[in-house]
């Protein structure tokens, strides 16, 4: 596709000359087989390494912070990754959980709740960013001060 654009705006007027539909196949199937190629390249470089599988060893990892502003710079970034995993998977959660009790979703309730699963981190992402700096968080609870 990238490159189809470039020959459209290097060469607009011969974009057709230049990109008839036999290149384009042959194009297409060049990129198959290098991209086939490089993953098959990878494949055969790891299948001899010795697996270690024998060898795990379940290790949970307990974090010792010393100061208050540690623990809560994690607690304010594992909760903003928290509430944008639960903007994508919330509304997969709810389709899955009604259609298993039974519930019969219409087709606009089911599109809804995908877009929502789509829209939803990318609506939640600035949102929850913006609270972490201080200056946006002040203004924000000045103007929920003034409200009142």
């Amino acid at each position: 596709m990238a490159f189809d654009r470039f020959i459209a705006i290097s060469f607009p007027l011969r974009y057709h000359s230049y990109l008839t539909n036999v290149r384009t196949f042959v194009l297409i199937h060049i990129l198959w087989i290098v991209a086939s190629s490089f993953v098959a390249v990878l494949l055969a470089a790891l299948l001899p390494l010795p697996l270690c599988y024998s060898k795990l060893k379940y290790t949970f990892f307990f974090v010792k912070l010393s100061s208050n502003i540690d623990k809560r710079k994690m607690g304010t970034t594992c909760l903003s990754h928290l509430i944008v995993v639960m903007g994508y998977y919330g509304p997969i959660f709810i389709s899955s959980v009604l259609t298993r009790i039974g519930l019969v979703l219409t087709l606009e309730v089911r599109h809804g709740l995908m877009v929502g699963s789509i829209l939803g981190p990318c609506l939640l992402n600035p949102l929850v960013y913006c609270f972490q700096s201080k200056e946006i968080k002040c203004k924000i609870f000045q103007v929920f001060k003034r409200s009142r």
